[in-house]
């Protein structure tokens, strides 16, 4: 497996257990870290659904990735971008309903995670030719 697609596995895995989590918390779950206690106000099922979808999309292709599967990048792009539209929408969701802090800072940690990943998608396209900096 080339580094920038192990890269990538290892990032896709990291988001991918973002929204699981997320998703665990989303149905009323409180996951204590030390002094820290991870939950949010209140259970939101359907959000738990669809970060629950995302997660597992991300984790196919993770999975993708790391055996090498001939379209292990189609399927990350899937991927990435079916994440990209259900955290955009879930935020717009949670910015009309006006959900308290922790709702919204998870939308944007996705986000930025799912940021990392476009970039390193973006970097490992083939060139085509024609193009700049050959």
């Amino acid at each position: 497996m080339r580094r920038d697609s192990r890269l990538l596995s290892a990032l896709t895995v990291i988001v991918a257990a973002i929204y699981l989590v997320a998703a665990i918390l989303h149905l009323g779950a409180r996951v204590a870290l030390g002094p820290v206690v991870l939950a949010f106000p209140a259970p939101i099922p359907s959000a738990a659904v669809v970060e629950s979808m995302i997660g597992l999309a991300l984790a196919a292709g993770a999975t993708a990735l790391a055996l090498g599967v001939r379209p292990a990048r189609t399927i990350s792009w899937a991927a990435y971008l079916f994440a990209l539209v259900g955290t955009l929408f879930g935020l717009s969701i949670g910015l009309v309903r006006g959900l308290p802090a922790p709702d919204i800072w998870v939308h944007l940690v996705m986000l930025i995670g799912l940021g990392c990943g476009f970039v390193l998608l973006l970097a490992g396209q083939p060139q085509r030719d024609g193009a700049v900096g050959r």
